[in-house]
């Protein structure tokens, strides 16, 4: 141990000797400056003294510098000093354990390249700024390099403005445990008292090392900066001065380390403004209960938090967080990764109670202590959240949001990830709390795939006067929704946005993607007003709800119910409040609907019914949701509507709104229905769909049925409309009139009790005109029969019935006809009983009749099925002679109606 004395300055002072030793500090000078460093220990302090000064500068170097806990160094600097260097040139880890201290508002850089440690009991006393670095050595704008491997090599004259750090091969450890008690005077009440490294408010701390980690220790600059690098190459780390210290470009680094915030680390610049966090690292990791936060107290505007890194990693239960409780602007929070970013909640149940408050009105969020939030609780605005990387996930309850609980807007929030967004069991949202007036941010998604799984949610949600936000989804490759709902009170996955309880409108819902699918109960919806768990609790308030549009350029896929029966797939739009439902307008290729799901625009109050408008290349809906899965037998459904089968308790009054159709080709078959109903007391809507081709199958339906308002009006025009198997177009009323049905189409075909019906049962018939070159298996009854028919009757007798008008064109009976011969063709020879294929595919249809021979002299059995056998092919000789006779066939350009009913094509009569 080496002792220095320096007389001159300090003698003996009763029995207490002033004298410069190492002992208690661990405080040694190495000897490489122009004016060496002194250390003076009196009891449990140690004066720091001389050092060379460069004009304003002052330069300390040490071979050893470490503070044991209830010590304090002090560095005795002039009051004209204002920044100090303190390297260290020796081999070892400089530890913390006490309090490092300066005059006056100097600011300390402190560089150890082998690694710096603060232990608990660690606390800062400066005026100025805290730099800790384990780089090697401290560029100026001259040129020179205050070196910690060099110490010697250049001299002080001239320097100025530091530029950068330069770190070497392997950059040592920066490691925080410190929570020590720092009180500042005279800060604002709301304020928490400043713990472990702290600094004064408006001024700078950094950690600038290898790895940084913050084991359950603090940093705290009020409204001021704290920045964390990690760098892990032998680069250099350029810097340069602020208002407030100093900010890092990391531009020229090569390889980034790895900060790691664990434990009960709290990192906080709040303040009347809040100041500004930035952490730039390799791999940056915030866990456990750690807490990250940039509160605004004032009316001065809040800075942001910035994490930077190649991989993000945040979970469990800590806090990331802009917000303002004062009049100024929350700061932003920006996430970038070159990589990824995960997000990893603290768990179901505190995602089940996020959600239940919220549904509630009673969601407090001053009082959230975990997630990723910016906030709003005054008339300040929330800041804009801004999330950029390859991958993000959100799993296990993560929460992220920004949401206003006062008169102030939240922030928008922007998702842009280049490959995946995946949602599960985790919340993403933006939000105006209950009882507030400030308006809800804007909701933007950019990424190749997301998905939405086990209640993952994305919404934008109000639930006071003020507005809600909009969501909007771009992603370019395609869209998975898919819920299993862990609990009957969660809503299930999607893409939302609601209104409730306040009268601000909703947001709309707009999704650009080649490809969605939905399934397992998972939703696109649009809602004013609420309803939770299986519909016992209703909330019937609500502004106007937001509009849904959807343009998928491939195709969409909604398919089946929930696991617990309790919600369907869908995209949908619902009103429980007098309002309005909002509208969907949807843009694709190809359009499935199956098993229970729906597209479906929903009044369940006195707002009317939603509008859907479909373009669309093929649309095929069928089948129906398994009762063994739900209360309901949801058939699958594109339609406007009001009330629905689930909301039997609500009497809804308002009118379905229209439902327009535009198509290539359309089917609808087993059970699936293409509406415009009212199960309450408004009326039907209006039906339009124009397409090429349209079939319904199997008890498929085209319904603008009522049970007590007017019937709607369904009109369609098709090249072919076919119907087969109890299939049924219908307009039909309960107590009133029926609707009306207008149908153009080439040809019309309507088989096995297919009908087509405007009838009503305490109100007149409607009106059926049908316009087409010919109708087939049809025909115009007074009531309905096991065949296919067409009515317009009234239950109140034929005084009531409505109008069936039919318009075929005119035919020629007269013309026309060619003899045939008296003598019949033996036919044995010429049909065979098998289709074989010889020289390409055969095959044989049977449409319209219930049953086929087993052999082509028999006649059909009723009930008989196919039975289909292999036939070996027969040889054939590659010089067997063609037949030279060719039947000569003539083109039918008409048909003619024989007396006893039957059809012939003929060729028309010159």
């Amino acid at each position: 141990m080496i002792l220095f004395s320096h007389s001159s300055l300090f003698g003996i002072l009763s029995a207490n000797f002033l004298i410069v030793s190492p002992v208690l500090a661990q405080i040694v000078p190495d000897r490489t400056l122009p004016i060496n460093s002194r250390i003076v220990e009196v009891g449990n302090e140690v004066s720091i003294e001389d050092g060379t000064t460069v004009n304003n500068l002052l330069f300390h170097s040490f071979s050893e510098f470490s503070i044991p806990a209830d010590t304090v160094a002090r560095f005795n600097n002039l009051p004209n000093i204002e920044t100090i260097f303190s390297r260290v040139t020796g081999n070892d880890i400089s530890r913390i354990d006490g309090t490092l201290a300066a005059n006056g508002g100097a600011s300390l850089f402190l560089i150890n390249p082998n690694g710096i440690v603060f232990g608990e009991n660690a606390r800062l006393d400066l005026g100025g700024s805290f730099f800790a670095s384990t780089a090697e050595g401290i560029w100026f704008d001259n040129g020179s390099q205050f070196s910690t491997v060099a110490p010697n090599a250049d001299p002080l004259l001239t320097v100025s403005v530091p530029v950068g750090v330069q770190f070497g091969e392997t950059p040592g450890d920066i490691v925080n445990r410190s929570s020590a008690l720092s009180p500042i005077p005279g800060l604002p009440e709301a304020l928490p008292t400043a713990t472990g490294l702290t600094v004064q408010p408006g001024r700078t701390l950094a950690l600038l090392g290898g790895n940084v980690r913050l084991e359950s220790g603090d940093l705290t600059a009020f409204q001021g900066d704290i920045q964390l690098a990690s760098v892990n190459s032998p680069d250099r780390l350029n810097i340069f001065p602020t208002a407030t210290g100093i900010e890092f470009d990391g531009s020229s680094i090569e390889r980034w380390g790895t900060i790691d915030v664990s434990g009960t680390a709290s990192v906080n610049t709040s303040g009347l403004g809040g100041g500004s966090i930035r952490l730039r690292g390799g791999d940056v990791l915030v866990r456990d209960n750690a807490r990250i936060v940039s509160a605004t107290l004032g009316d001065i505007d809040g800075r942001s938090i910035s994490i930077e890194a190649e991989r993000i990693t945040l979970r469990d239960g800590m806090l990331l967080s802009t917000a303002t409780f004062g009049t100024g602007r929350g700061g932003n929070l920006q996430l970038r990764a070159s990589e990824s970013v995960d997000l990893i909640g603290a768990g179901f149940p505190l995602l089940l109670q996020l959600e239940i408050q919220a549904a509630l009105g009673t969601l407090d969020v001053t009082t959230l202590e975990l997630g990723t939030l910016a906030i709003s609780d005054a008339l300040g605005d929330a800041g804009d959240v801004r999330i950029e990387t390859e991958r993000l996930s959100l799993r296990n309850g993560a929460i992220l949001i920004s949401v206003t609980s006062a008169s102030g807007n939240s922030g928008n929030l922007e998702i842009q990830a280049r490959d995946t967004l995946e949602v599960d069991e985790s919340f993403v949202s933006t939000g105006a709390v209950r009882g507030t007036t400030g308006n809800a941010g804007n909701l933007t998604i950019e990424t190749q795939t997301l998905r939405l799984t086990d209640s993952g949610i994305v919404n934008a949600i109000t639930l006071g006067a003020g507005n809600g936000g909009d969501l909007s989804v771009v992603a370019s490759d395609s869209i998975e929704i898919f819920d299993r709902p862990l609990d009957a009170l969660l809503l299930p996955s999607g893409l939302f946005t609601q209104t409730a309880f306040g009268t601000g409108n909703g947001g709309n819902i707009d999704v650009r993607t080649r490809h969605l699918s939905i399934g397992g109960g998972g939703q696109v919806n649009a809602q004013s007003g609420e309803r939770l768990g299986v519909g016992s609790i209703i909330i019937p308030s609500g502004g106007l709800g937001g509009n849904i549009n959807i343009e998928a350029t491939d195709s969409i896929e909604i398919v089946g119910v929930s696991a617990n029966g309790q919600f369907r797939s869908g995209i949908t739009t619902n009103t429980l409040s007098e309002f309005p439902a909002s509208n969907i307008a949807i843009s694709t290729g190809e359009l499935i609907i199956r098993d229970g799901a729906a597209i479906e625009a929903a009044a369940l109050n006195r707002g009317r019914g939603g509008n859907i408008s479909i373009s669309v290349d093929r649309i095929e809906l069928s089948g129906t949701s398994d009762p063994r899965e739900t209360s309901v037998n949801f058939p699958s459904r594109l339609g406007a509507s009001s009330g629905r089968e689930d909301f039997r308790d609500l009497v809804a009054s308002g009118a379905a709104g229209d439902v327009q159709v535009r198509a290539g080709e359309i089917v609808v078959r087993d059970g699936a229905r293409i509406t415009v109903t009212s199960l309450g007391t408004g009326d039907a809507g209006s039906l339009d769909i124009e397409a090429d081709a349209l079939f319904l199958d199997n008890g498929g339906q085209l319904d603008a049925a009522t049970v007590s308002g007017t019937g709607g009006n369904l009109r369609v025009r098709a090249a072919i409309l076919q119907l087969r198997q109890n299939s049924l177009i219908s307009t039909n009323a309960g107590n009133a009139d029926g609707g009306n049905i207008a149908l153009e189409t080439d040809t019309l075909v309507a088989l096995d009790n297919s009908d087509i019906t405007a009838n009503a049962l305490q109100g007149r018939g409607g009106r059926v005109e049908i316009t087409s070159q010919g109708i087939f298996g049809t025909a115009f009854r007074d009531s309905l029969t096991p065949e296919s028919d067409i009515t317009a009757t009234s239950d109140l007798g034929p005084a009531f019935s409505g109008i069936v008008e039919l318009s075929t064109p005119e035919v020629n009976t007269e013309g026309g006809f060619v003899e045939l011969s008296e003598e019949f063709v033996e036919v044995s020879g010429l049909v065979v009983d098998s289709c074989a294929a010889v020289r390409a595919g055969s095959r044989f249809v049977v449409v319209g009749r219930s049953g086929m021979s087993w052999n082509t002299p028999e006649y059909a059995t009723v009930g008989m099925l196919p039975i289909w056998e292999p036939q070996p092919l027969p040889s054939r000789s590659s010089e067997e002679p063609l037949s030279e006779e060719l039947l000569n066939l003539q083109e039918a350009t008409g048909w003619i109606v024989r007396d006893d009913g039957r059809v012939e094509l003929v060729e028309a009569v010159k």
